[in-house]
Parts: C-alpha cells; structure tokens; sequence
C-alpha cells in the first residue's frame, strides 16, 4: 500500500501478550476500513509473541514488526518508538491484550473526517479475564460534556479532565497534529504513561469530537497486565501530575485547565492509594502526595472555590484535608473503618504476630482482614488465596499455591461456617494440617 492512502496507522506495543495477541491481530486485520498501517512493537518479549506476529505478517503484509531495542522503559518507550513510522492520517495506539469491534477504525476515521477532528473519543467495553462484561465501567463521562457537539479545553475548562480518564487507546488522533506539537508519552513511568500523551493532546486539541460507542474490548483484570500490577508503580500518579502541569504551563493551558487538573490528580491519587497491597507502597505515595499538595496546590486552591455548589468538589477538599492534617496510619483508619470494619475484627488472638499467614478468600470478610492487617501490620501475609482467582486477578491467586510456599497459618475469611468446612476438606487435600487451619465466626470475635 501507497504511504499517501494509508488512513489509519496502528502502534501497538508488545510485551509477552501471546495468549491474546492472534485475537486481537485477527480483529484488526478483519477491519472493515482496509487502508491500514499495523505497527507491532516488540519490547522484549520471552514468550511466543514474536513468531505470532511473523506468522500474521504472512497472511497480512499491512502488519509490521519493529523491535524496541530499549526495553524496560516501559509501554510508554515502545509506543514512541513505533510513532516515528507510522504514515497513516489518523493515530489509534492500542495493546495487544484486547480485541476489537471491526468497524473501529471505520467508524472513527469517518467521525474524523466529517469534522475535521484532532481527537476523537469513544467508548470501551472492560472485560475480565472470562470475558464477562464489567457493566459499570466507561471511557466517557457524558455528564462533563459540553453541550457543543466540536469542542475544546475552552468549552468546558472545569470538568475537561473530567471527560475521559487519561488511557490513549479509546482515542483516535490526528497524526500531523501530534507530530507537529511533538506529543509523547513518558517512559520509565508504568500504569500512567500514557496520561501525559492524553492530557496534553487534547488540551492543544482544536476540534475534538465524541462517538459514543464502545469499540475496543478492554481485558480489565487480566493477571500481569499493568492496572493489575500497582505496587510497581507506586508514584506514577505524582509524576505525570509533575510532567502535565508543565506542559500545561509551557503551552499557556495551566490558567484555563487549574481547576479540572488539580480535581483529577487529587482524585487519581487518592484512588491510588487504595489499590496498594503493602504498607511500603502506600506510605511512600502517601509522603509523596502530601508534599505535592502542600508545593503544587494549595497555592491555586482559590479559584476553586467558586465551584463549591458541586458536590464533587466537596469531597475533594476533604481528601486534601485528610491527607494534609493526618498521618498514613490515621489515614487509613479514617478511610477503613466505617466501609470495611462492621463488627469484624482481625482474630489477632488465634495467630501470632510472627506468624507467617495465608489469607483465604477475597469477599467482604477477607477485604477486611486484609485491611485491618494492612494498618496494624500485626502479622505477615504472604498470599492471598481464593477460588475465584481468575476473576479478582492480582494480588488474589490460585490456592494451589499454598503447596509451594512457607506459612504458619492459613485464615480462612470466610462468613459461612458451612462454607469454611468445604474449604478446611479443600486444604486438607492440598497437604494443609488441621492445626495450621483457622477459622473463627468474623461477627464475634472480641
């Protein structure tokens, strides 16, 4: 194919995704628009992904494979490095554990061209590892829209970060206008490197459009892929706040966007902060946090306050208080008690606080224990065991495990007595002693 009738060129990075990488080729070579450009990106891969792509090639030659030499930069390298060949009018950069709806690059091309649209935004279907559909999931905020059907940061300057979270693959993007405004994404930098490439392209953006169809199927909980794996990017959340607030600054947006910026850091990183498994990794963004309030926003929280009549806004001057006026320790608590805590008390009494502990189940009761444990840090935990493993995806996993590592104890977090008798048969199997064995009903615990 001709470089000047490629319409749309796709990047995908690639990085030991083999389990999923024919469906989501299969789908894009199905694409019912065919002036395609199909960019794969091998960061390092050890698995089957490489000879899956050359195979593909075969079949296809739109499909082309480049090999990121610097590997272990992260997504947000090997997305660069795949911009610098594409050709096609139009930008979609995807992953390559998804699939998607044929008419994708159809569909948004012909959005684009009919507005003449840098950006176009769309919606997105979350799977889990099943393919069962995760119903209160969108990529759009309908409710931040403005009511222009072409629109930019000026139209809707408190909420335009409001609009759409920051991932670059529910987006298709004009290629000369990244290329002239050298838009990038931040290397070194997982679970976040694409918010700066997002962020700072739709607030240069003159016309963006919305499609409101969900047109990528996004496996949400998949075991290892980057939303799964947190505790391996504890200050993500900060450093892109850093990086975006420059080049908002840089590209005279920082006044128009303040107040919309400094809502979604404050609520991305609160949200952060809930999602880690070690007290190491909470604290070290908890620290982080409340040193970037205290240098970053406090100094613009002014204007902010003429959006009081906003709920929203409501909340998040008690997360900035919270994080401001209290230790991590109180923190938690303040955060834990009233959600998690009911009447369940860790069993503190049936364990030693040296023990070594398997925490068995994943539901309310084991949610809590985890929690109460991850304040008081009274024991060890060194696995999180459930059934239902496939589905939670990480930190919960298979209980087979068990069989492979140390422990002193295996708690069982479970309501039903019932239920935890069907376990305790389970765990004899796996070679677990009754003494090692605990379960205590969690409502009566003193």
């Amino acid at each position: 194919m001709k470089e000047n009738e490629i319409k749309v060129s796709i990047v995908i990075p690639v990085y030991n995704t083999g389990k999923y990488l024919t469906e989501c080729l299969e789908t894009l070579c199905d694409q019912t628009l065919k002036e395609l450009q199909i960019i794969c990106v091998d960061d390092g891969s050890t698995d089957d992904s490489v000879d899956i792509i050359k195979d593909m090639i075969n079949k296809d030659d739109r499909i082309e494979l480049y090999f990121h030499t610097s590997t272990g930069r992260g997504a947000g390298g090997a997305r660069n490095y795949g911009l610098q060949f594409a050709k096609g009018e139009y930008l979609l950069i995807l992953d390559s554990d998804d699939y998607f709806e044929l008419d994708l690059a159809e569909k948004t091309y012909s959005i684009a061209k009919e507005n003449d649209a840098d950006v176009v935004l769309f919606d997105t279907t979350y799977l889990d590892e099943n393919r069962m559909h995760l119903r209160n999931y969108n990529t759009l905020n309908k409710n931040a829209l403005p009511n222009n059907d072409i629109f930019n940061c000026s139209d809707c300057p408190d909420s335009f970060f409001q609009i759409t979270p920051g991932m670059a693959w529910s987006k298709l993007w004009r290629n000369e206008f990244i290329q002239s405004n050298n838009i990038i994404f931040q290397e070194d930098i997982p679970m976040a490197d694409d918010i700066l490439f997002t962020y700072s392209a739709m607030s240069l953006a003159d016309r963006i459009v919305v499609l409101p169809e969900r047109l990528i199927n996004y496996r949400y909980t998949r075991p290892g892929n980057q939303s799964s794996n947190k505790d391996k990017a504890v200050l993500s959340s900060i450093e892109y706040a850093y990086a975006l607030k420059q080049f908002l600054k840089a590209n005279n947006r920082y006044d128009i966007l303040k107040n919309s910026f400094i809502k979604t850091t404050i609520e991305r990183s609160f949200s952060h902060l809930k999602t880690f498994n070690t007290r190491e990794s909470f604290d070290t963004l908890y620290i982080a946090l409340k040193k970037y309030i205290a240098d970053e926003i406090l100094a613009d929280m002014d204007g902010i306050k003429k959006l009081s009549k906003d709920s929203s806004w409501d909340r998040l001057y008690e997360n900035i208080n919270c994080i401001i006026t209290k230790n991590s320790v109180a923190f938690l608590f303040e955060q834990f008690k009233e959600k998690h805590f009911k009447g369940i008390s860790f069993p503190f009494t049936y364990i030693n606080n040296s023990d070594n502990v398997v925490l068995y189940g994943a539901g309310h009761v084991g949610k809590t224990y985890f929690n109460q444990n991850l304040i008081f840090k009274y024991c060890k935990i060194v696995s999180w065991v459930d059934r239902d493993y496939t589905r939670l995806g990480f930190p919960i996993v298979n209980p087979e495990t068990i069989k492979s590592i140390d422990y002193d104890k295996v708690l069982i977090a479970i309501e039903s007595k019932d239920t935890a008798k069907i376990i305790t048969e389970y765990l004899y199997t796996l070679g677990v002693p009754d003494s090692k064995i605990i379960w205590v009903n969690p409502y009566v615990i003193n």
